[in-house]
């Protein structure tokens, strides 16, 4: 049973800066010379097959979007200036991330706006550090990338906040035990990594299950699990275990080969997911596998707006476009486009690394649908917002729900505070 602080007096949602922003895409620039001057042109970078196809969308819809609120503004503002949105489409894997900021370096593209996981930053990061691509990025949240001084801006938190709410959550459920069935990846690792850093003496964490981020069978993986689970079960109180599934959109394979098997241990415990599956397509409409979860209770923390998000134009917009919840680094794109334009419409410098102390200054007075903008030393966001999604059952067809919003802060370099805020219909 989970209990939420309700004390939210000491956070003030402050509202949205003008339109615009960013989504999983790529603001690039071309040579000036090249350029109309009445023209801006970003450009968007999504995901479009693969594991990462369901964020990939969102990011895709939340740049168009974006593309239309700034030239909406420009209009009504009397300006002749337009704003152009070009995009390319790539897929979940790191080289065809690399192939494309390769191929739009060569076109004269000095900054890019994207989504793209942590191993795609990992491919393409010494490319952009080495030839003067600026990538300002969601998705990607590995620690390991938080590196000073390159050229990769994230504004997303990296895990150090996902992971402290996920102990807080297993905190309150009662959990002792967690058993991870995780990405052979630098996410993977590094969120794994950063929760076992947290975990209090009163929670454990097994060496979990590792899949290869190719596969496209779990039938053996899951057997494995199934067996620890087994061996935990012998001594420890079902309702005290749980699996932590650290994937993307393979989840719906992974609970399709869960249910089709049958694994009798697996069926005993409560399953939590993460940032990269809370609103995974798979957990909705109807059918065994989000009944699978929905029996699990299968809970996961998704990367969100600040509180009373449904009010926000720019989230109705999405869903609306969309027909679904709008994945959560959605946000944070849509921040980044405005921040990059209004960088651009200011200095008109395509120069990384003038763009970079630029876009950094602007950050850092930013507040947008994600919340503050602000940086810290590595070049990610300072603060991040999160939402904890359930299932719900009506009558066999399944949809998600926010159990509670998850507002993060430090306090001047303090450790990071998390707070839980319920959400009530």
């Amino acid at each position: 049973m989970l209990s939420f602080n309700n004390d939210n007096s000491n956070r003030v949602f402050i509202g949205i800066l003008l339109l615009i922003g960013m989504c999983v895409c790529q603001i690039s620039v071309a040579d000036s010379e090249s350029t109309d001057n009445s023209t801006i042109t970003l450009y968007g970078l999504f995901p479009v097959d693969g594991p990462l196809t369901s964020g990939g969308e969102s990011a895709k819809v939340a740049f168009n979007l974006a593309i239309s609120d700034i030239n909406t503004f420009l209009k009504d503002g009397g300006s002749r200036i337009q704003v152009k949105g070009e995009t390319t489409d790539i897929g979940s894997d790191a080289q065809s991330a690399l192939d494309a900021i390769q191929t739009l370096h060569k076109s004269g593209v000095t900054m890019v706006i994207t989504y793209l996981s942590s191993a795609q930053i990992e491919a393409v990061k010494d490319y952009a550090d080495s030839n003067g691509v600026l990538i300002l990025s969601v998705g990607s949240s590995a620690p390991e990338l938080s590196i000073p001084d390159d050229n990769i801006l994230r504004y997303n938190t990296d895990d150090s906040i996902q992971a402290l709410s996920a102990v807080n959550l297993f905190k309150q459920d009662n959990i002792t035990k967690v058993i991870p069935f995780a990405r052979d990846d630098i996410w993977g690792k590094g969120l794994v990594h950063t929760i076992q850093g947290n975990l209090s003496d009163t929670i454990t964490m097994d060496e979990g299950i590792w899949y290869d981020p190719a596969t496209t069978s779990f039938t053996d993986s899951l057997a494995q699990l199934d067996t620890k689970v087994g061996d935990e079960l012998k001594t420890g109180d079902a309702s005290k275990v749980a699996v932590y599934v650290i994937s993307f959109d393979e989840l719906k394979q992974i609970l399709k080969d869960a249910k089709s098997n049958g694994y009798s241990n697996l069926e005993k415990v409560k399953w939590y997911g993460c940032d990269g599956n809370a609103l995974s397509p798979a957990l909705t409409g109807s059918g065994d596998v989000p009944e699978y979860a929905y029996k699990r209770n299968f809970t996961a923390l998704s990367v969100g707006p600040n509180l009373n998000f449904k009010q926000n134009p720019v989230y109705q917009s999405l869903k609306k476009t969309l027909g679904k919840e709008p994945d959560g680094y959605s946000y944070g794109c849509y921040d980044a486009t405005n921040i990059a334009f209004r960088t651009l419409l200011m200095k008109g410098n395509t120069d990384a690394n003038t763009l970079r102390d630029e876009i950094i200054a602007l950050s850092n007075s930013y507040v947008g649908v994600a919340g503050l903008a602000l940086k810290n030393a590595a070049g990610d966001a300072r603060e991040g917002h999160y939402a904890l999604w359930g299932i719900v059952n009506n009558n066999g067809v399944y949809g998600e729900k926010v159990l509670a919003e998850v507002a993060s802060w430090s306090n001047y370099g303090v450790r990071q505070t998390v707070v839980f805020y319920p959400v009530t219909d």
